[in-house]
């Protein structure tokens, strides 16, 4: 019988994992849109044919 309840548990575990992983990625990727709107840098290497100026704007790793 343990192995049953065992088995359900993790179940339960990884439903709700999962339905964390689904928020998370909707407020990243909301975040990502408002900030591309906004005309901010969202990050890595610039497109070819573009070149990073400096805004003034420092994140949270000092850059």
């Amino acid at each position: 019988m343990d192995n049953h309840v065992d088995k359900l548990m993790n179940y339960i575990r990884f439903w709700q994992a999962n339905g964390e992983s689904q928020k998370t990625s909707a407020r990243v990727k909301t975040r990502l849109n408002q900030m591309t709107m906004d005309g901010k840098f969202t990050g890595g290497v610039a497109p070819f044919g573009y070149k990073l100026i400096k805004s003034g704007e420092i994140n949270k790793k000092g850059k």
